[in-house]
């Protein structure tokens, strides 16, 4: 444990939070009886950024700026957060923290790897999208700074996880038709059964959320938020995260995710954990109806598609479909660290895993590769960019998680404990969702870490704040 703050009397969650460092901070000897510290308030330029931070993280979730590519909301927004971070002078913020400066040698890695790439091009287009990210962790890390301020942006992701559901299910019927626009654009061919596309959920319009296992990813990981706010928010932000969590889960339904459902399952029994009885009656009841509800009226394809889950070995299309695709996984598993034994220093080249891949199928004889990513984030940071990023991917995610089990568990407050809870499940999320998708460089996993990080930070200072005051409270 770095010693940045330390007092005896604090209880065994206050050393696990400070796993990083508190800007300010130094070793305390003892505990005096002082009066309680003063509110600090931050300053009209800090508050400024801190809610242009809320509209980044709304923006950047919901992939709106794909929807709208013309009006280039995501070059905009990020002009105004760098500008903040130069204003502010809260730039070199992520490096003060284990988990910045293990995302900065990521970025850097990263860049490393572009020279030797098999497409110096797309790889230098993946490598823009890794320094973007980074910097929005720099900016969580700058403009979320207390317990209030990280509890905004956990509302602003639920929220923004919300309108995905919401715009991909009121969407659906008149984007169906574009269904296929993204894998033509890679030469794949459309999917067998005409039907099949339209009837499975995505935000087709979205490059990121067309594919409705991402999609379904994104909602998995906003739903323990939209669970806090409904608990904890404030009477508007109750009434909306309770609309937007049904919506949450039908869209995640409809998408027809075996990768979700599985998660979701996961997610249910963990959170059931560590809930009271009043919870967990209230949250079996309502998955109960839901799932009463919902199920009669998705497509037949989709529940045929849910229940090869349970019957791998029936005649239905939906089964063939599915082994073929287990089948297809497993391959690319197989070819992806098959390309890490290959290169396993800089890997083929950031996102150019399909393009080696077909390369070397050329080589072996075939007429072609499989064209596709890895479908894993972990093989695939290890064969585009070698074991090291590998290596710096995981530790980003074991520091980002590094003591928020203890803080759930002996938070200094009931409301700091809900909040461990949602962020450790939505942690979870990204964990266990990394072993299906390609998320390793960039997207919501690395506002996720910075989230978690950024909560931790403000625990801790809670905690170092609270300390002088519970000392005045004993002396009287």
């Amino acid at each position: 444990m770095s010693i940045f703050y330390h007092d005896s009397s604090l209880s065994p969650s206050a050393e696990a939070v400070l796993d990083e460092p508190v800007a300010g901070t130094a070793p305390a000897k003892t505990v005096t009886h002082e009066a309680p510290l003063a509110v600090t308030r931050p300053t009209s330029n800090y508050a400024i950024f801190h809610y242009a931070l809320l509209v980044y993280i709304y923006l950047f979730c919901t992939r709106l700026p794909e929807l709208f590519p013309a009006i280039r909301l995501a070059l905009a927004m990020s002009v105004i957060m760098l500008a903040g971070l130069m204003a502010t002078g809260r730039g070199g913020e992520i490096f003060k923290t284990r988990l910045g400066k293990i995302l900065t040698a990521f970025a850097v890695w990263t860049a490393i790897c572009v020279p030797t790439s098999v497409w110096i091009g797309g790889s230098f287009d993946v490598l823009k999208g890794v320094v973007q990210a980074v910097l929005f962790v720099a900016c969580i890390l700058a403009f979320a700074r207390t317990i209030p301020e990280v509890r905004s942006c956990m509302y602003s992701l639920g929220a923004a996880m919300g309108t995905v559901a919401v715009l991909s299910l009121t969407m659906f019927g008149s984007a169906a038709s574009d269904a296929t626009t993204g894998l033509a654009a890679f030469g794949v061919e459309a999917p067998p059964t005409p039907g099949e596309a339209e009837q499975r959920l995505g935000l087709f319009h979205s490059a990121t959320l067309q594919d409705p296992n991402f999609m379904s990813l994104y909602l998995l990981v906003g739903l323990p938020f939209l669970w806090l706010g409904a608990k904890k928010g404030g009477p508007f932000t109750r009434l909306l995260f309770v609309l937007f969590m049904p919506a949450a889960l039908v869209a995640i339904g409809h998408s027809a995710s075996r990768m979700a459902l599985v998660l979701f399952i996961i997610g249910l029994l963990m959170f059931l954990k560590s809930a009271n009885n009043k919870e967990r009656a209230f949250v079996v009841t309502s998955v109960i109806v839901m799932t009463a509800v919902t199920v009669p009226f998705l497509p037949q394809t989709v529940t045929n598609r849910f229940m090869t889950l349970f019957r791998p070995k029936s005649d239905t299309f939906e089964s063939k479909e599915a082994a073929d695709s287990a089948a297809t996984r497993l391959k690319l598993l197989q070819r992806s660290i098959e390309m890490t034994a290959m290169h396993p220093l800089f890997g083929v080249g950031p996102g150019q895993f399909a393009v080696a891949e077909n390369l070397l199928a050329k080589e072996e004889g075939k007429e072609h590769g499989i064209w596709y990513y890895t479908h894993n984030a972990y093989t695939q940071t290890s064969s585009e960019a070698g074991i090291p990023a590998l290596i710096l991917y995981i530790m980003a995610i074991v520091a980002s998680y590094r003591g928020l089990a203890d803080i759930r568990k002996r938070g200094p407050t009931d409301e700091i404990r809900e909040m461990a809870k949602a962020m450790q499940l939505s942690m979870w999320m990204v964990i266990l969702g990394g072993l299906f998708l390609t998320t390793g460089f960039g997207g919501v996993p690395f506002v996720v870490m910075g989230l978690a990080v950024s909560f931790k930070l403000s625990v801790a200072d809670y905690m170092k704040k609270s300390a002088p005051k519970l000392a005045t409270a004993e002396a009287a």
